[in-house]
C-alpha cells in the first residue's frame, strides 16, 4: 500500500501543465479558496440547470475552505459562481454590488437565469468541524428539484483554481511535450543539450498544448490581468479589503511608480 501511495504522489508531481495551469486569472485573495470554489459553484450551476428547473440549491464548505473560508472571501465566490460569473470575466469593481443585490433580495440567479433563494448560513453553510477523506478543500452542492427530487455532487479545489468533481484524481491528460522536464535540474540540463533559451523550451512545449496564436493571446490576457490589477490598486484608497489601514501607501502611489510596475510585467509577457 505505502508503494503504491508513493507511486500516485509521483504521477502527481509530474502531471504535465502548461502555462494555463500556472497562471489564473481570477478574482483574490487566493486561487484555492477563492477561484477554485467559483469555479466549482458555476460548473455545479450549469449541471444543475442542465438537468432540470431547480427550485433551490445549497452548499457546504469543508474543511480549510470552512475554516478560512470567510476571510479567503470563499462565501462571495460561491454565490458569484452559482450565479453563473466566471473567475477570469466578472468585472472585480461589480463584486461588492452583486454579493450585497444577493444578500438583500435573499435570492440569486441560477447560472444567470434561474431565480432560487438563496440566503448566506442557510444555503452556504461552513462545516468548521468536518474534513472530507478526499481533500481538505470539498464542497456539497445539493440542488433540489419540483416533486422532491434532488441532485448532489462534490467538487474538490485542489491548488491554483483547479477543481475535480467526485473523487480527488488529477485529470489525465495524453499530451506528450517535445522537451519535457521534471526539475530545474532537469530544465537547464535539456536547455544545454539543446542549445536554447528557458524561454524557447516553454515555447515549445506550450505548442502541444495550443498554436502559438493561442498561446500569445493568452499572455496578452494575463498581461491585461495584471495591468488593471495595478491600476485598481493605485487608484484605491482606504482600507485594504483585508482590513489592515494600508491608505496611506494606497494614496500616495504615482503615476510614476504605475508605469514601473506595467514596466516590470512587460518582458514577462513578450513574445519577442
Amino acid at each position: 500500500m505505502l508503494d503504491e501511495n508513493n507511486a500516485r504522489a509521483r504521477a502527481r508531481a509530474e502531471a504535465t501543465i502548461g502555462l494555463a495551469d500556472l497562471f489564473t486569472i481570477g478574482i483574490g485573495p487566493s486561487s484555492s479558496h477563492t477561484v477554485g470554489p467559483m469555479r466549482a459553484a458555476c460548473a455545479f450551476a450549469e449541471a444543475a440547470l442542465d438537468r432540470g428547473t431547480p427550485v433551490s440549491v445549497s452548499c457546504e464548505l469543508f474543511g480549510s475552505l470552512a475554516l478560512t473560508g470567510r476571510g479567503h472571501a470563499t462565501d462571495t465566490a460561491v454565490m458569484l459562481g452559482l450565479a453563473g460569473y466566471r473567475p477570469e470575466a466578472v468585472d472585480p469593481d461589480a463584486v461588492s454590488m452583486i454579493i450585497a443585490t444577493i444578500r438583500a433580495e435573499a435570492q440569486l440567479a441560477l447560472g444567470g437565469h434561474v431565480p432560487v433563494p438563496f440566503v448566506d448560513g442557510q444555503h452556504l453553510v461552513f462545516r468548521n468541524d468536518r474534513f472530507l477523506p478526499s481533500h481538505p478543500n470539498g464542497m456539497r452542492f445539493v440542488a433540489h428539484y419540483a416533486e422532491g427530487e434532488h441532485w448532489e455532487t462534490f467538487y474538490y479545489s485542489i491548488g491554483g483554481g483547479a477543481i475535480v468533481e467526485g473523487g480527488c484524481e488529477l485529470p489525465q491528460t495524453n499530451v506528450k511535450l517535445p522537451l519535457p522536464f521534471a526539475s530545474g535540474a532537469e530544465l537547464l540540463a535539456v536547455a544545454e543539450a539543446q542549445g536554447v533559451s528557458i524561454a524557447d523550451i516553454v515555447r515549445a512545449n506550450e505548442a502541444a498544448w495550443r498554436d502559438d496564436a493561442e498561446t500569445d493571446a493568452f499572455l496578452d490576457s494575463l498581461r491585461a490581468a495584471m495591468s488593471a490589477c495595478i491600476d485598481r490598486g493605485c487608484r484605491g484608497e482606504g482600507s485594504c479589503p483585508a482590513g489592515s489601514r494600508c491608505g496611506g501607501a494606497r494614496a500616495t502611489c504615482t503615476n510614476a511608480s504605475s508605469r514601473a510596475a506595467h514596466a516590470a510585467i512587460r518582458p514577462l509577457c513578450s513574445t519577442g
